[in-house]
């Protein structure tokens, strides 16, 4: 697996590396930052980011850049200054508001920031949906800080821990077992600084996501008035999170232009998630066009999705738009396979992924679990010449049953906790 990509990778996980307190060495350490500087920091930012949006002398991109970047500091506040390892809380790491890195819309995304050698209690419902996977992650500890990269330790899934009768988990996570206990326990990595969890649904009306409480156990109930100092490095990490986090993303979006990757499709090595084969790929297609994806689906996989979204790696508004299909949602032909079209217009066909007004942006799919990881093809056509290469007895729906499907992902979407 290439190195370059597993690092950038795991960047997914880079809100829960928090920035380091001034050195005694700089000019800055005498003194707290101003409102001033937090913002010059962020103007900086501004600025290096968008010379790496894709066409970004345009109005309309330079905007969809600049609201990204609003998500992306709200989502670094949230997980910097307001939850810490002594007082850890589930908080919203991707969604439709926090959109970057193509969130995959069946997931539901949350992390907290952990100690890893204190001693956490994690508590809630189990819940209905198809599986819950916990990644460990940290830093590698480099005595280089250059050569600081985040790390994927151990994993698990909450789906599969022990539940009472009435749906209900308790567990112990900890890097030894605590003295005397004898309840479920999870080991952690004393490396760990955070916890990320996905939570993830095929029905979105129907499945229930879990609910999980955690709180540490090895220090006193009570945050305390956090000190300016502390209250100034966690509102850097903030400021600091919102450009290291977002050239990632543009950077591999550079990448994929780079590699020629138009209305293509190939395995993307991400290495975030074991047991999972990412796809991806990107479409350019005009109004009057389409992109046709086809292959055959592994005959065992505990899931499987594909999606679409735009040249800054947003997923299209996936409430308000087809812009993704699952397992459960997807019509498979006759002879097995699944073929997806992707339109800016309704092509009449189930399978349609609606890029939401866009001509141009990237394709993900993923095979978690699967007996297979086949890749699709990718054919440009015509709309008006559709039907010549999809089965004659594909599935077509009129406007009515359209509507009504996009209603009822709407209601989904808004179903699932995601704040």
């Amino acid at each position: 697996m290439p190195k370059r990509k597993l690092i950038n990778g795991l960047a997914i996980f880079s809100l829960f590396v928090t920035a380091s307190p001034l050195s005694a060495e700089s000019p800055a350490a005498n003194r707290l930052p101003e409102w001033k500087d937090y913002i010059a920091t962020l103007s900086a930012a501004g600025d290096d980011v968008i010379g790496s949006v894709y066409n970004s002398h345009d109005p309309q991109n330079r905007q969809e850049a600049w609201n990204l970047l609003f998500g992306q500091l709200s989502r670094a506040w949230l997980t910097y200054a307001t939850v810490d390892p002594n007082n850890p809380q589930f908080v919203p790491t991707f969604n439709m508001g926090y959109n970057i890195a193509a969130p995959n819309p069946d997931y539901v995304y949350y992390g907290t920031p952990l100690d890893g050698k204190g001693i956490y209690r994690l508590r809630g419902f189990k819940g209905s949906n198809l599986f819950t996977f916990i990644q460990l992650i940290g830093t590698n500890n480099s005595q280089d800080p250059k050569q600081n990269k985040t790390s994927m330790f151990n994993f698990f899934r909450l789906d599969q821990m022990s539940v009472s009768a009435d749906g209900k988990f308790d567990f112990i996570l900890s890097a030894e077992r605590p003295q005397g206990y004898t309840g479920e326990w999870v080991q952690m990595d004393p490396r760990s600084t955070g916890m990320f969890m996905r939570s993830v649904a095929y029905d979105w009306l129907n499945e229930r996501d879990p609910v999980v409480g955690i709180e540490r156990l090895d220090t006193p109930v009570g945050a305390g008035r956090p000190s300016a100092r502390a209250i100034s490095t966690r509102l850097q990490s903030v400021v600091d999170f919102v450009k290291r986090d977002s050239m990632v993303w543009f950077n591999h979006m550079k990448d994929l232009q780079a590699k020629n990757m138009w209305n293509r499709v190939a395995v993307e090595p991400w290495g975030t998630f074991p047991g999972q084969v990412y796809l991806e790929g990107l479409y350019r297609i005009a109004d009057d066009e389409a992109l046709v994806l086809e292959t055959t689906v592994p005959s065992k996989c505990l899931y499987w999705s594909f999606l679409v979204g735009d040249m800054q790696f947003r997923t299209v508004d996936y409430a308000n738009h087809q812009a993704s299909l699952n397992a459960v949602q997807a019509t498979l032909d006759s002879d097995g396979k699944f073929r997806a079209v992707i339109a800016k217009r309704d092509p009449g066909v189930a399978n349609w992924l609606d890029t939401g007004g866009y001509n141009e942006g990237v394709i993900q799919g993923r095979w978690n679990t699967c007996d297979s990881a086949p890749v699709p093809t990718a054919t440009v056509v015509k709309l008006s010449n559709l039907s010549k290469v999809l089965p004659a007895n594909t599935l077509r729906i009129s406007s009515d049953e359209r509507d009504r499907r996009v209603r009822d992902r709407r209601l989904g979407a808004q179903m699932r906790r995601k704040w």
